[in-house]
């Protein structure tokens, strides 16, 4: 069986429809946290819709079939001569993120037309009931995260409003104004009027929490339109059934108006209008000084002739500037760069990529961004099948049937949809060149096509073409019993997505949020010796930097040294980690610095600790962790204490150290007053970490350090969910890393695979040396040091260094005197 017929009774758009909400959240968890640049939406729905144009070519049986395929292939050659024009304008490097621009504008059009071809063809009817329930579970998986306050923010800076678990607030926003319209329209769908009144308060309220100006407009158009139909409707008819309608539109319209002052919507109004009145200050101000500086009058200047360039009110090219978000700037832009451009580009377009600026050729109003990207040509073959179908519904509406035409829901819910969704085009973007949002438009415009001229056939149908309309329809009403458990197994199998993404999601934010407190430091550019990195491909080396210092300075600085430098290996195939402490007195040549101690190549950053460690001991280290000794505390109090064993030399001094500590954080920790194992709290940890007078100095310190993160590290692997919770809080806001979310969160689920199988100080062979009165360890000697270090850590047997660890072995060599 050919597999179109096999899907002939499964409505695939119907599908799309439902888990539409979950596509969007895949998309938004698959960009933020695995940084892919190909959009999930995207590809999903582009399969969607290179199916509907295979149904097309070989399946449909619509009476405008061939008219559908000649715009097609219309479009194809479109299409073609675009891309040309782009390899001969711009180079074939640029035609990828073209063809990805082209899709996602040319998707609008192509779903009415293939749309139209299927449920023609298949005489499919959108049930009201689809829309609406395809806008709650929107609502809802907005709603979840907004109340647990585990929702991605609908702006980066400034505004305010949250987006739930979404990606993008535009594209979001327009979504629900453009289906909000059917949740108000369901009154005579729902039985229970007070469901209804909750469920439509429930929404408006929700959807205004985004903070964006588009959803509140198309909210309150669909209230006012609800009214205003339900009025006309009872002014024909006086039934009191409808005069209930139009009060209860009264009441939500009553009850919006104060959840929309209250919102996001009007504060984020707010902050833009005092920035706007802000700016207008600074620039009267700066006029101001110009004029009275260059004609030396100023005592003859009224202050208060500038003072009234600050009124609170807004000019009207301000108000326009918050209408359009300030995108008449782009758009002029933009418009100067197409009015100076060749005649080809004029009549197939700019493109989206600006090669010139790096960036796009984006206004962000839809109408604007398609005329300017694709032409002349390009901005006809786009409205060409949308006019058409926009002609013919306006036609109906004009004839005697509007009546008959209003009185049905799905009919007022959809022309309020189409007009919302063409209006908000014109407002904002984001909706006739996103799939994820055109595709709801172009449904609606096609069920709004097929019911309009429906009622106009009936209305002309003899009662003899009546009775057999209906007898075909009560045909249909059987044939839909036989597919209710099919219906019954879809909703079970929605649910259980729906299941399955809210954790998903849950769990995902719930990290976002806990990571966000991590210190963020991007360091720059880190030198790696030619080879090395790809020597190491297996292995991923992070160093693990504690600076010197008293514990209550709350701020990473330059100014202090290093102490702890561990290297964290971790074996990609494996999950065998190695830690390897370098001692802090260990003599290296330091960039920018000369030969010195290594601790004090932190003296010029972060990166250029790193760049140390990576020419003298050949290693591919990009990455690290920043902690000051105070996170020790945090560490071992946030797992419930660690066991040491404490020896007779040791004991003499750590007691030194704790009154230190607890003097410098108010602390109360214990002396320990015998040998042997003991459970040690955080403080106390801390002191076992710094004595550095015992035998072995500050290679048995570094020794400790080690011991001590391994403790920490074993008991982390014990926590139940609760500890590990406290554990993020105290210890993630004492962190600083060039890691990014995505890859800590990468780190996360491989945690407990992680054992720590070997920990060694470096370098292995060290001996004192005296410069200038001060006390250095140089390898004995680094190349050797080198070698070995590279057997234990990456199992090179036969390891060669590289011309530059050679280079500084033997100058280290010429200096100290020690060769072996």
């Amino acid at each position: 069986m050919h597999i179109l017929d096999r899907v002939k009774k499964i409505n695939v758009i119907e599908i799309l429809l439902i888990i539409s909400p979950f596509i969007d959240i895949l998309t938004s968890v698959s960009e933020r946290m695995l940084d892919i640049s190909l959009s999930v939406s995207l590809v999903i729905r582009t399969a969607f819709l290179f199916f509907m144009i295979i149904y097309l070519i070989f399946k449909s049986k619509y009476k405008y079939k061939t008219h559908s395929i000649v715009y097609l292939s219309l479009l194809a050659i479109y299409g073609l001569a675009f891309l040309i024009n782009i390899c001969m304008s711009k180079g074939i490097n640029y035609i990828f993120p073209e063809i990805k621009g082209i899709i996602r504008t040319f998707y609008f059009p192509i779903c009415i037309v293939t749309i139209l071809n299927f449920v023609e063809t298949r005489d499919y009817r959108f049930k009201h009931r689809i829309f609406v329930t395809t806008v709650l579970l929107y609502i809802i998986l907005l709603f979840v995260p907004y109340v647990f306050n585990i929702g991605f923010e609908s702006y980066t800076q400034d505004k305010v409003g949250t987006i739930g678990w979404f990606f993008s607030s535009n594209e979001i926003s327009s979504i629900y104004g453009i289906l909000i319209a059917f949740v108000i329209f369901s009154y005579n769908k729902v039985k229970n009027k007070s469901i209804y009144f909750l469920i439509v308060i429930f929404s408006l309220y929700t959807v205004l929490q985004i903070g964006t100006k588009v959803p509140a407009v198309a909210c309150a158009v669909a209230i006012m339109a609800f009214i205003t139909v339900n009025i006309i409707k009872y002014i024909k008819n006086k039934e009191k059934i409808i005069k209930k309608q139009i009060l209860c539109g009264i009441v939500i319209l009553l009850m919006f108006i104060p959840m929309l002052i209250s919102s996001p919507v009007v504060k984020n109004y707010t902050i833009y209008k005092n920035f706007l009145i802000n700016h207008r200050t600074e620039s009267a101000n700066s006029n101001f000084v110009k004029i009275a500086s260059t004609e030396a009058e100023l005592t003859r200047i009224n202050l208060e002739d500038t003072n009234s360039n600050t009124e609170k009110s807004l000019t009207s090219e301000e108000l326009a500037t918050i209408i359009h978000s300030g995108r008449e700037d782009k758009r002029i832009a933009v418009a100067s760069v197409f009015d100076n451009t060749k005649i080809q580009n004029k009549l197939f377009g700019l493109g989206q990529v600006d090669i010139q600026h790096n960036g796009y050729y984006l206004v962000e109003i839809d109408y604007i961004d398609i005329f300017y990207n694709y032409g002349y040509i390009g901005f006809i073959v786009f409205i060409l099948p949308l006019g058409l179908l926009f002609i013919s519904i306006i036609n109906v509406f004009k004839k005697h049937l509007f009546i008959k035409l209003i009185s049905k829901e799905e009919i007022c819910a959809g022309a309020v949809g189409m007009v919302n969704g063409m209006f908000l085009g014109a407002l904002a973007g984001h909706t006739l060149v996103s799939p994820s949002v055109s595709i709801y438009v172009a449904i609606i415009i096609v069920e709004l096509f097929r019911n309009t001229n429906e009622i106009c056939e009936v209305g002309s149908e003899s009662k003899l073409m009546q009775g057999k309309r209906f007898a075909v329809e009560k045909k249909k009403a059987r044939k839909k019993s036989k597919v209710k458990t099919k219906k019954i197994l879809l909703i079970i199998v929605v649910l259980l997505i729906m299941l399955v993404t809210i954790t998903f999601g849950l769990i995902y934010s719930y990290l976002n949020n806990k990571l966000s407190k991590i210190n963020y430091m991007d360091i720059g550019p880190v030198e790696i010796t030619d080879g090395v990195a790809v020597n190491l491909d297996r292995y991923r080396n992070i160093v693990l930097l504690g600076v010197d210092g008293d514990i209550e300075a709350d701020s990473f600085d330059t100014n202090r040294r290093t102490d702890c430098i561990i290297i964290v290996t971790l074996d990609k195939e494996t999950s065998e980690v190695k830690l390897t402490s370098v001692y802090r007195d260990t003599y290296l040549e330091i960039p920018n610095y000369g030969y010195n101690k290594v601790n004090k190549a932190y003296y010029q950053g972060v990166a250029n600790t790193l760049t140390t460690l990576n020419r003298n001991l050949d290693l591919n280290i990009t990455e690290f962790v920043l902690v000051n000794f105070e996170t020790v505390i945090h560490a071992v109090e946030a797992v419930g204490k660690i066991q040491l064993d404490v020896d007779s030399e040791e004991i003499k001094y750590i007691n030194g150290y704790i009154d230190h500590i607890n003097r410098i954080t108010n602390g109360n920790a214990a002396h320990i007053t015998k040998t042997g194992v003991q459970t040690v709290n955080g403080i106390q940890a801390l002191a076992y970490c710094r004595i550095r007078y015992t035998e072995g100095w500050d290679y048995k310190r570094t020794e400790r350090m080690r011991e001590v993160l391994q403790k920490v590290f074993d008991k982390v692997k014990t926590l139940n969910v609760t500890e590990t919770d406290r554990l993020a809080d105290i210890m993630l806001p004492s962190i600083t890393t060039n890691l990014s979310k995505t890859e800590i969160l990468e780190f996360i689920p491989k945690v407990t695979q992680f054992r720590i199988d070997e920990s060694k100080g470096w370098p292995y062979k060290t001996d004192g040396y005296v410069k200038k009165g001060e006390w250095f360890g140089p390898p004995i000697t680094l190349e050797s040091n080198v070698i070995e270090l590279h057997r234990d850590l990456f199992n090179q047997q036969n390891y060669v260094p590289s011309d530059t660890v050679k280079r500084i072995s033997q100058e280290i060599i010429n200096e100290t005197g020690y060769s072996k």
